[in-house]
């Protein structure tokens, strides 16, 4: 999970770049497909990690992602028990990583089907293109 977030994280940066550079020149196209592609882009991401969370009490006032479920369950069967997981906690991690495969399932969909479209406008306006650096699924 957290490998596919850096990847998308990474992949915002260099829209953003991309983004300014259409900014500069004009390119109406290309902005909104920038626009576009983040708003996919935050589709997938916002869900899996709550990106402004900075301090304990942030959790209260913008909520967890699905990693905070997922964190609170590894410590419920990880580090206070000394018993196997039980069947709801058996439950409680199926649903959660039902939810997150959904959204690794989003992310590579989104790499298959409408980054390739983007980078070739991006590179027809002469603006760049995006690297995708990471591996899809390393990192759950």
């Amino acid at each position: 999970m957290y490998g596919a977030v850096n990847e998308i994280l990474d992949v915002r940066a260099q829209l953003a770049e991309v983004r300014k550079r259409a900014a500069a020149s004009g390119e109406i196209e290309l902005l909104a497909a920038c626009d576009e592609l983040d708003r996919k882009l935050a589709a997938v991401q916002e869900p899996l990690i709550q990106m402004k969370i900075k301090a304990n009490e942030d959790s209260l006032k913008f909520g967890l992602g699905l990693d905070g479920p997922l964190a609170g369950l590894a410590q419920a069967v990880g580090g206070e028990s000394d018993s196997a997981p039980t069947e709801a906690e058996y439950k409680t991690f199926e649903q959660i990583k039902g939810r997150v495969d959904e959204r690794l399932l989003s992310w590579m969909v989104l790499r298959r089907e409408s980054i390739p479209p983007f980078q070739k406008l991006a590179e027809q306006h002469n603006a760049g293109t995006l690297v995708l650096r990471g591996n899809v699924g390393r990192g759950r």
